[in-house]
């Protein structure tokens, strides 16, 4: 039987740690925290934005930075991913734009499939501990080492431990610096599915109001963004919300070539001028 390790017990860990139990491998999944799921729990405003029904084209040019997801998505995609959580008795909605929530509307719901697949297929979680390394042995990677110094052993080793946002779910680099050191080579990282922040003082005045049917222009020299209709959040610091999230990641690659990016907000986009 083969042993994998799992680092991470975030949605990527624990699906991949159930599809390893499915597949007849002996599994160890490891946390740092002391539950799982954190940033889960976060997501969504506690609701968990599960995943985007539009079709596979449209998903690569609103959420993705280029075509390097395509083939894993021909593996498992959005509706492969609504089926799993559905069939294992969580009943979904699809709302504004595509998106999709648990008609709990409680991102606990997800997580309660998660564990209770991850017993089923008997997967072993232990929490409270960190990999600090992957370690290689014969030019094969050959396990982990814990925070304690204790060695595991595993045929396999899924590093599924975040980025670096919101570091105080846990994720801080960790499986990033092991890629490092194990020789491939690390892009640049960027922010993506986050607010963005703007020089303007007024946003303050309008914090918590919701412009809803509006349409986005970012415009920076001769480029322009345009984004579908949908929803804007007014922070204390600048703009969220849907069609925010899904434009960051494209403004934030405009803020390298250009560092004066606008933002354009029609109110009334059915209209003409």
């Amino acid at each position: 039987m083969k042993k994998v390790i799992v680092a991470g017990a975030g949605p990527a860990g624990m699906m991949a740690a159930i599809r390893a139990g499915e597949l007849g491998a002996e599994v160890i999944l490891f946390e740092r925290n002391a539950l799982p799921g954190r940033k889960l729990l976060l997501s969504g405003k506690g609701r968990c934005n599960l995943t985007n029904a539009c079709d596979l084209d449209n998903f690569l040019l609103r959420f993705s930075h280029g075509q390097f997801l395509r083939d894993a998505f021909k593996k498992f995609f959005n509706q492969d991913l609504m089926q799993f959580f559905e069939k294992n008795g969580l009943k979904l909605k699809v709302e504004r734009q595509n998106r999709v929530f648990p008609e709990s509307g409680r991102s606990s719901s997800i997580l309660d499939v998660l564990l209770k697949q991850l017993a089923q297929n008997k997967v072993k979680v232990i929490f409270d501990s960190r990999v600090m390394q992957v370690f290689v042995k014969n030019h094969r990677v050959a396990g982990v080492i814990l925070e304690n110094g204790k060695v595991v052993s595993a045929d396999k080793v899924v590093l599924a431990t975040g980025g670096v946002s919101y570091a105080f779910t846990g994720s801080t680099g960790d499986g990033i610096n092991f890629a490092a050191k194990l020789g491939h080579k690390i892009m640049p990282l960027k922010a993506g599915l986050v607010s963005v922040v703007i020089k303007e003082n007024y946003p303050r005045a309008l914090e918590g109001l919701t412009l809803k049917n509006i349409q986005l222009k970012i415009i920076a020299g001769d480029k322009e963004l345009v984004s579908e209709i949908g929803e804007l959040l007014f922070t204390a610091f600048g703009v969220s919300g849907p069609l925010i999230f899904t434009l960051s990641g494209k403004i934030s690659d405009l803020q390298e070539a250009n560092k004066n990016v606008f933002l354009k907000i029609d109110l009334k986009p059915g209209l003409s001028q």
